[in-house]
């Protein structure tokens, strides 16, 4: 009746669109451009679009987890050139504004 409480779970829900006017991450001026989420030690990775500075994904995605740290913060973070980098954080402060 008092014991431990029980753990929750949660369920991370998301759904990614699209993306316009990436950098060129490469020498043929494209990008192979996808998304990873990373929550509570859990990974979850986007289907990769080649060859492309205008991704297209329109697809939903789910991850259930224990024990969300709370509050949760979300930041972009982007493993590639750090002017593609640069240009995701400029973009995705302005959209918050």
């Amino acid at each position: 009746m008092f014991g431990e409480p029980e753990s929750a779970q949660f369920q991370l829900r998301f759904h990614l669109f699209l993306a316009r006017g990436l950098p060129a991450s490469d020498k043929t001026g494209l990008s192979d451009p996808y998304l990873i989420v990373r929550l509570c030690g859990k990974k979850l990775q986007s289907k990769k679009r080649l060859a492309t500075t205008n991704p297209q994904w329109y697809e939903s995605y789910a991850m259930v987890v224990d024990d969300v740290p709370m509050p949760l913060s979300l930041a972009p973070y982007i493993q590639v050139s750090q002017q593609l980098m640069n240009f995701m954080w400029d973009t995705w402060q302005t959209e918050l504004r």
